[in-house]
């Protein structure tokens, strides 16, 4: 079941019998995005837990989506919001 945050805790108790899994899905927006000195805004920015992908199936370009959400605040760009911010990533912050 996909729910909004507040919901999970709720369904986990009083469902689990019921359901198999829950994943809150969160939208937001704008949010800014700073990658070494370089900043990006986005209008439109989702919170997910990491179990979004046992839900829904999105293929990643890059990243294994069984492990790509596990750490806190990591994130999944969409390809044009990645394409300006990676390749000076791993250029710059990543090249020692």
């Amino acid at each position: 079941m996909v729910t909004k945050p507040g919901l999970k805790n709720l369904l986990n108790e009083e469902y689990s019998n019921y359901l198999e899994d829950v994943t809150r899905i969160a939208p937001r927006g704008p949010v800014t995005i700073r990658c070494c000195d370089r900043i990006i805004s986005e209008r439109e920015f989702t919170y997910v837990d990491k179990n979004f992908f046992d839900f829904f199936s999105f293929r990643l370009l890059k990243g294994d989506k069984n492990k790509v959400l596990n750490n806190p605040y990591s994130a999944v760009l969409t390809e044009k919001t990645a394409n300006p911010i990676l390749p000076f990533y791993f250029k710059i912050c990543w090249d020692w």
